[in-house]
C-alpha cells in the first residue's frame, strides 16, 4: 500500500512498467516526477528486451505483441479483460494486411495502422491500440513523439486541462516536460489519482 494526498492506494498485481502505484507521501508534482524517474526510469529498457527482441522475425513479433504474451507466458494485465479470442482476431486481421516492418517510418504511422485494425473489432479499444503499437514500436525502434491519451492517461491529463487523443509535451507543466512522451504517458496513468 502507498498513499498520495492522503489517499491509500492498493498495489495492483503484476510486474509491468505501469502497474505499481506511487510509493511516497510527497505531494508536489516535482516530487512525483522524481519518484517516477527513480522507480521507472529504465522500465522501458527492460520491456524492450522482451517486446523488441531482435531474434524474432516480424511475424513472431506481431504475434507476441498482438497476443500480449509476457515473458512468464501470461497475458499482459492490460488485455486480460479483452481476452485471447479478440486479440487473436486482431492478429489475424493484422497478418492479412501483409504489411511488412519496413513500411513503418514513424511511430505515428505504426499507431495509425494498428488503430485501423483494432477499430472495427469490438473490445479492442484505445489501450490495446496503444499497447500493441508500443510493443511493435520497440521491435522497430520507433517511439512516440507525443503523449497518447487513453484510459488512465487521459484521466491524468484532464487534471491539467489536456484533452484529445494525443498531446505534445508542451501542453503539460515543466515538471512533466522533463519526461519523454512514453514516460509522460506512463506517469499520467500511474499518478492520475495523486495529481
Amino acid at each position: 500500500m502507498s498513499s498520495c494526498k492522503g489517499k491509500t492506494l492498493a498495489k495492483p498485481a503484476g510486474n509491468s512498467c505501469d502497474r505499481r502505484p506511487p510509493q511516497s507521501k510527497e505531494n508536489t508534482l516535482a516530487d512525483w516526477v522524481e519518484e517516477y524517474l527513480k522507480d521507472y526510469g529504465n522500465c522501458y529498457q527492460k520491456e524492450a528486451k522482451w517486446w523488441g527482441d531482435k531474434t524474432l522475425d516480424w511475424d513472431r513479433a506481431l504475434e507476441r505483441a498482438w497476443l500480449s504474451q509476457c515473458p512468464n507466458g501470461k497475458m499482459h494485465p492490460h488485455q486480460c479483460n479483452v481476452g485471447y479470442a479478440k486479440l487473436a482476431e486482431g492478429l489475424k486481421v493484422a497478418q492479412s494486411d501483409n504489411i511488412q516492418a519496413d513500411y513503418f517510418q514513424t511511430f505515428e504511422q505504426l499507431f495509425n495502422w494498428v488503430k485501423s485494425v483494432t477499430g472495427p473489432i469490438c473490445r479492442l479499444g484505445k489501450m490495446t491500440t496503444y499497447d500493441v503499437s508500443l510493443r511493435l514500436g520497440m521491435w522497430l525502434d520507433l517511439y512516440p513523439t507525443v503523449v497518447y491519451l487513453h484510459r488512465g492517461t487521459a484521466e491524468g491529463a484532464k487534471k491539467f486541462n489536456v484533452k484529445g487523443e494525443t498531446a505534445p509535451l508542451s501542453a503539460f507543466p515543466p515538471e512533466i516536460q522533463k519526461l519523454e512522451p512514453i514516460h509522460a504517458e506512463n506517469f499520467l496513468c500511474i499518478y492520475k489519482d495523486c495529481l
